[in-house]
């Protein structure tokens, strides 16, 4: 319980610091520290599916949370299935700070805008992969990291829609590597590992690729992930 009201209390400081009245998720930066207020805790619930020992999740469903910019997401897409749009708060377990934040929904029309307004907030992805059925991109921030994976193939029943998973997440956080990573963007995470080792300023996952291509034993995959792409 007192877990809970932490991170209640921390989603309310969150609003607060944001026009003191309205959650954004266009302005999210991490990490958040924040005081432990008693505040209501109706709007959340822990997600024990997902919490462990480094991490106590919380999850909710409240609209309040559904904002990016002058986007406000719907709550369900279906009112006959299952589809709700859900916002989940990581939180350390030993800092009690958020580290994570993870925005979910399937709704359609919004989704679209998420991506036209993501690329207005966050500019050109550091990383990217587009075609007519899914986009994934990466832009790397001041000690974090924003993802935007949308998939125009997801159908909910009958209907055909967009589910849109953004999220906001440390890179100090190597627990974790494989949930946040390995799914869409494994080729960014094999030059972020390279790149460790270079001294060269500017060095982009672009050169990286060009390198790998380059090799005695030339590796042209992550320059045909480039060359493949939609433009933006």
């Amino acid at each position: 319980m007192k877990k809970l009201k932490t991170l209640t209390s921390l989603v309310l400081v969150i609003i607060s610091c944001q026009s003191q009245t309205e959650f954004d998720l266009a302005t999210i930066s991490l990490p958040l520290s924040f005081e432990d207020i008693e505040k209501d805790e109706s709007t959340m619930e822990k997600d024990e599916g997902l919490s462990n020992n480094e991490f106590e999740v919380y999850k909710s469903t409240n609209v309040n949370f559904f904002r990016f910019r002058n986007i406000v997401f719907d709550q369900n897409f279906s009112d006959e299935f299952w589809s709700p749009t859900t916002i989940r708060f990581f939180m350390d377990s030993h800092t009690n700070n958020l580290e994570l934040l993870h925005f979910e929904t399937l709704d359609k029309e919004n989704s679209k805008s998420l991506y036209e307004a993501s690329l207005e907030v966050f500019g050109t992805p550091d990383y990217y992969n587009k075609d007519n059925d899914f986009f994934e991109a990466l832009w790397e921030q001041d000690g974090y990291f924003i993802s935007l994976v949308q998939n125009h193939t997801t159908r909910i029943g009958e209907k055909r829609t967009t589910s849109s998973s953004l999220k906001y997440f440390g890179n100090n956080l190597n627990s974790l590597t494989d949930y946040f990573f390995k799914p869409h963007f494994a080729y960014y995470l094999d030059y972020l590992e390279v790149r460790k080792s270079k001294q060269t300023k500017g060095y982009n996952y672009e050169d990286f690729a060009k390198d790998k291509a380059e090799e005695m034993f030339g590796d042209s995959q992550y320059l045909d992930d480039i060359n493949d792409n939609d433009p933006l």
